[in-house]
């Protein structure tokens, strides 16, 4: 697949509002902290039955 020069753009724009709000929702949360919260989420998940593992982007 290739994107044209529009798509493309777009693509920079998005990834861009990505780090934006991941900085926003991390900041004052340390990196202990946040490993803590999606292991205990995690977990919760597993609890009711759901499947608490992440997914492997193959990367």
């Amino acid at each position: 697949m290739t994107l044209t020069e529009e798509g493309e753009a777009a693509l920079l724009r998005a990834r861009e509002r990505n780090l934006q709000v991941h900085h926003a929702t991390h900041e004052g949360v340390s990196t202990a902290d946040f490993i803590t919260t999606i292991n205990v989420l995690r977990r919760m998940v597993a609890n009711l039955g759901g499947n608490g593992n992440l997914p492997d982007d193959g990367k």
